[in-house]
């Protein structure tokens, strides 16, 4: 799933956006370590997350949901869209987060290199576990109620689009946000696939 924060929300590579609204952007971006976390605390696991700091158009959303969806044997709810030849340097994000880079050491390589890597944690049961989804086999890193990771402040900046693949195993709670600006990134509650940025930029319920 992917939503940037000036209206376009995407799960599973159909839109889901519902609002053009500009979203908040949080002083620090989160897995399970976020402003509402005392009460809204989550077991997930996050196999990828990119973050980028500009906004991405409708069809690089839609062409790297697609990419992400066959990476993890996930089904694609749109077709797959071929780029039209080489894919400009401006969409390089300025952090990659993926399980195969890190190795239950708290520090979670960004393998862009231009940012900082993941280095402030909490919890002691985080881990990276083997995971299959059908034919695909793939790690994603285990948190539990009381883990957490937070990004570089770096990697917040005003302008935003964010891709991520995991699971919330709990299903309630929200698995990434922010630690200000009351933003949440896919999952909330019981619900997946929603996003919230100050003011929701979609419906409450786009996906379970």
């Amino acid at each position: 799933m992917v939503a940037t924060n000036d209206g376009k929300a995407y799960y599973d590579g159909q839109s889901v956006s519902k609002s053009k609204r500009k979203g908040a952007s949080p002083a620090q971006w989160t897995v399970n370590w976020g402003q509402y976390q005392r009460g809204e605390w989550t077991q997930s696991d996050i196999a990828e997350i990119q973050m980028f700091d500009r906004h991405l158009s409708h069809s690089q959303l839609t062409n790297l949901s697609n990419m992400l969806a066959r990476k993890y044997g996930i089904d694609s709810l749109t077709p797959v869209i071929d780029a039209i030849g080489k894919s400009p340097a401006v969409n390089k994000p300025i952090a990659h987060f993926t399980a195969e880079n890190y190795e239950n050491n708290k520090n979670w390589r960004n393998i862009v290199g231009v940012k900082p890597n993941a280095t402030r944690w909490k919890g002691t049961t985080v881990k990276v576990e083997q995971h299959t989804n059908g034919k695909m086999k793939f790690k994603a890193i285990k948190f539990g109620r009381k883990d957490g990771v937070r990004f570089d402040e770096a990697i917040s900046t005003p302008k935003y689009t964010i891709f991520a693949v995991g699971r919330n195993r709990r299903n309630n709670g929200r698995v990434i946000d922010g630690t200000t600006g009351n933003v949440l990134h896919g999952w909330w509650g019981n619900r997946t696939g929603v996003f919230h940025q100050g003011g929701w930029l979609t419906l409450v319920q786009p996906g379970v």
